[in-house]
């Protein structure tokens, strides 16, 4: 086994070689292919933490060498303990092979690139030239990394999000372009296809794995062990039956003896705030999206466009939500809720506007004659 230590407080790290160690009991060894460094690892290779002012804190006693920095780690198990359950060797944990980052981990990203990519479509057919060429890039680009986060709860939002806004929308969307767009769709799908089996054959597996083997998993192990999650979830309500209309209260859930999260918008909405804080979230949400409706109907291009794509969006994260919780994404998604109002509200003032104008009538000349045009 090799790794890199801290033997003494600021100075170089030492190449360390030993025997490899034999999980016993649960234990399990896995294989480090990358591991993440931040600030706290610089501290513990300073030796002491700066409380500011001049004031130092050692962590001498707390972190004494010799010690490996590094952790958020990704591997590979490659033995397991006897009373180990639930792992097996060769498995890369679940983040393996996934993008993600900015916003979030990979099932936060591809919810966020899921609600975020038929805007940028939108502004593709909204310029023409140089722009409409940057913006495809943009929209590939956004398409390429939603495949490659191979989030399954992001697939589904898309899938059934998408379904739902183009009969929600269909009065605005001709039958001909919905069916360009499914032809395109899947085009884009294939080539895409090809470009991750070439550029990441590692990925194409875990998509191989996560998607198209999901028919051979048990339920817990399709949803990622989501269905006993919220199983756990419900079971601590139904022994508090009056949480069922009332919930524990604020953010609640986060201080449960629990290092798991809900994995579920919905239900984490329900445990904390009960019915009302739910409800209240659901017409929130779907008031954009009927807001965003309203003004499609009456807004010219490109605010028009823009409107309809952010229904699609807003949809399918609704869907993907139900298999996440959006935490490091969610001031983007608001952001985007707040961008989207401020033009349907500008949409639909125009329109009101419009309307209230009184028709004057035009000046005449002489008799019988009019400036007014046919």
């Amino acid at each position: 086994m090799k790794s890199y230590k801290v033997v003494e407080f600021g100075q170089p790290l030492q190449k360390v070689e030993a025997a490899n160690p034999q999980p016993t009991g649960t234990e399990v060894l896995v294989r480090i292919t990358a591991a993440g460094v931040c600030h706290s690892d610089v501290h513990l290779w300073e030796g002491f933490f700066d409380m500011g002012g001049g004031n130092k804190y050692s962590t001498a006693k707390t972190m004494n060498p010799p010690r490996t920095m590094g952790h958020e780690i990704v591997g590979e198990v490659v033995a397991v303990g006897p009373a180990s359950k639930g792992t097996k060797v060769g498995d890369k944990g679940a983040e393996a092979d996934r993008i993600f980052g900015a916003f979030g981990n990979a099932n936060e990203t591809g919810t966020l690139l899921g609600c975020m990519l038929p805007g940028v479509i939108a502004m593709v057919m909204s310029f023409r030239g140089f722009w409409r060429l940057f913006w495809i890039g943009c929209a590939a680009a956004t398409g390429l990394v939603f495949v490659l986060t191979v989030s399954r709860g992001a697939y589904v939002g898309v899938a059934v999000g998408y379904t739902i806004a183009v009969f929600m929308f269909r009065q605005l969307i001709p039958p001909g372009r919905i069916l360009t767009w499914v032809i395109a769709g899947i085009a884009c799908s294939l080539v895409g296809a090809v470009v991750v089996v070439i550029a990441q054959p590692d990925a194409a597996a875990s998509i191989a794995e996560r998607v198209f083997g999901i028919g051979t998993m048990g339920i817990s192990e399709a949803s990622s062990g989501r269905t006993d999650i919220w199983a756990q979830t419900l079971a601590e309500m139904m022994e508090n039956p009056i949480s069922l209309v009332t919930g524990f209260g604020w953010n609640v859930y986060s201080t449960m003896p629990t290092v798991l999260v809900t994995h579920n918008t919905y239900l984490d909405q329900w445990f904390n705030l009960g019915l009302p804080g739910l409800l209240a979230y659901l017409f929130i949400y779907y008031n954009t999206i009927l807001t965003a409706k309203r003004a499609a109907l009456v807004a010219l291009p490109p605010i028009r466009g823009e409107m309809i794509a952010y229904g699609f969006g807003m949809l399918a994260l609704a869907v993907a939500v139900f298999f996440g919780n959006m935490y490091t994404s969610k001031p983007y998604t608001w952001m985007y809720v707040g961008l989207a109002m401020r033009g349907a509200m500008f949409a639909l003032d125009k329109a009101s506007a419009a309307e209230t104008v009184p028709a004057t009538a035009a000046p005449r000349l002489g008799v019988g004659v009019s400036l007014r045009r046919a």
